[in-house]
């Protein structure tokens, strides 16, 4: 801070001071012009001040006000004429707030690469926020590019911020670990999970306020999971926006003969259904879906999961804690004396799982529960391998429902082509796998896009579900009591009316244009 050497400033005097801006807005530009006083800086508890003393009872108010808080007042004195000069600091200090506002708007609004190219710009200017609001923006901006997660990735030279938009990770900044060490620690607090401790992983959860795709400013839930790493954590920040709701059945994207299958399934009063999928293939989407249209006043529907992602009015749901020992096997228990007519489970990952679902399928309730495996087929072989008897399985078991989630070729610049020979080879190969009449035609071309900015030069915008829906019918049951192999259900899967297996359901909606062979060929070859 400079302050002028003499009392009675000059023109040129006036014109070196340089105001501070958070000291200048002590008044506003007609306080001061009626005052005939401009707060330009402050040390302490110490004001400076010019002033025409053309109003002195005026100057001698203002002194005593701040003498009341505790403030001293030092003037500096000037002429009308020169005392302009002051006033024109309120007009620059008017544009430099306008500028921060709309720099501001505009970082408040950014999506997509927006987003992403804002969260770019902060990182340069980080020393200029504090800890706290640097790292919320940053996840922020990392939920408004429509990232489903964040990664803080570490590294031996550093830690990778990386965000995954429509399932594909997309790497943004490289962060040196000291840089990194005060957020990373600033993010353990907003979690709410132990900042001392680094060498277990780590659980938890936070709100931020945040626009969401319909552009409504709502508050988004984010799960976060903390992992040791190389120097420092390995960070993942997991975004669950219940204010987009829950879908219905039929925006689940199932073709018509498979939703009738569905639907008929879990309109059932008893009976196991199996939802299975590798991990981020829209797993909460479609048991909320169920989950949604099955909450009436007639039904009692109680729930175990790891998190609760989205509450659900009517629906009784209760969250694991391995912690204080409150697993899936005493959930079950407990379970059944609560008299439910619809039960979710979660993950069947255990023996004891897996034999308790199957029987509290077979004393009349409706049982959901999820398995990690490639195939609706494979989820049989799953369920022996967990040791529930054969004999059990077959009459517990009505529906099995496996899933995947491929990215949508944005509608603004998709097209066609002819198919390459290696794609040309492909579709050959995957015309074995579909067991009847339905053939590639050799004239068809594959759907392709150009990018453009509604897709941000990603070629795709949004993601669908491709899905394989089973029946476990009577021959299938009949098998699996008396033993018969994995390759004699599979030849009886085949005959199942309105089964398809997930690859023709991926050739099916490639036809309608809505993916592309080589988003294929990443998710399921």
């Amino acid at each position: 801070m400079t302050l002028p050497h003499k009392t009675i400033l000059d023109p040129h005097d006036v014109e070196q001071i340089v105001a501070d801006p958070n000291v200048l807005s002590i008044m506003t530009r007609q306080q001061a012009e009626d005052f005939g006083i401009c707060v330009f800086s402050r040390d302490g508890r110490k004001l400076y001040a010019i002033t025409t003393n053309e109003f002195p009872i005026k100057v001698a108010s203002f002194t005593a006000t701040q003498s009341a808080s505790w403030y001293t007042v030092q003037y500096f004195y000037t002429s009308q004429e020169w005392f302009v000069l002051c006033l024109r600091r309120y007009d620059i200090l008017q544009q430099q707030q306008q500028a921060k506002l709309r720099e501001r708007q505009a970082q408040l609004n950014a999506q997509w690469q927006t987003a992403i190219a804002t969260i770019k710009e902060l990182y340069e200017k980080r020393e200029e926020w504090n800890t706290n609001d640097w790292i919320m923006e940053i996840v922020r901006l990392g939920y408004q590019a429509w990232a489903s997660d964040i990664h803080f990735q570490s590294h031996d030279d550093g830690i990778l911020l990386r965000l995954r938009i429509d399932g594909v990770l997309h790497s943004i900044l490289h962060i040196p670990h000291d840089v990194y060490f005060p957020y990373g620690k600033k993010l353990k607090f907003i979690a709410g999970t132990k900042m001392n401790i680094d060498h277990l992983p780590q659980d938890g959860r936070f709100t931020i306020q945040a626009k969401n795709k319909n552009w409504i400013l709502t508050g988004i839930d984010v799960r976060a999971n903390f992992m040791p790493g190389i120097k420092s954590d390995n960070t993942v920040l997991r975004f669950l926006d219940s204010s987009q709701g829950i879908m219905t059945l039929d925006q689940l994207g199932m073709w018509s003969d498979a939703m009738t299958v569905f639907r008929n399934n879990i309109a059932r009063t008893n009976w196991l259904i199996l939802i299975t999928w590798p991990t981020w293939s829209g797993k909460t989407t479609t048991l909320y879906s169920i989950l949604s249209h099955k909450n009436t006043w007639q039904s009692k529907i109680i729930t175990l999961e790891d998190p609760i992602e989205y509450q659900i009015p009517g629906i009784q749901q209760s969250q694991i804690n391995y912690a204080k020992g409150y697993d899936y096997e005493t959930w079950l228990k407990a379970c059944m004396r609560q008299d439910p007519d619809v039960i979710l489970l979660g993950e069947t990952r255990t023996p004891e799982t897996a034999q308790t679902v199957v029987t509290a399928a077979l004393t009349w309730h409706l049982c959901f529960t999820t398995l990690h495996t490639n195939s609706a087929l494979d989820a049989i072989a799953r369920m022996l391998s967990l040791d529930v008897k054969p004999y059990l399985l077959a009459p517990a078991l009505t529906m099995i429902v496996a899933q995947r989630l491929v990215r949508r070729l944005c509608i603004h610049c998709q097209t066609r082509r002819p198919p390459n020979d290696s794609e040309q080879w492909i579709l050959r190969q995957r015309e074995e796998i579909l067991w009847w009449s339905w053939t590639y035609p050799a004239s068809c071309t594959v759907p392709t896009a150009w990018w453009c900015p509604h897709c941000q030069w990603l070629g795709f915008k949004g993601r669908i579900a491709i899905h394989e829906v089973l029946h476990i019918g009577q021959d299938i049951k009949n098998a699996l009591v008396t033993g018969s192999t994995d390759e004699t259900i599979h030849h009886l899967a085949k005959k199942t009316p309105w089964y398809r297996p997930m690859l023709h359901d991926w050739l099916e909606k490639m036809l309608q244009w809505l993916t592309s062979l080589d988003e294929i060929q990443r998710v399921l070859i």
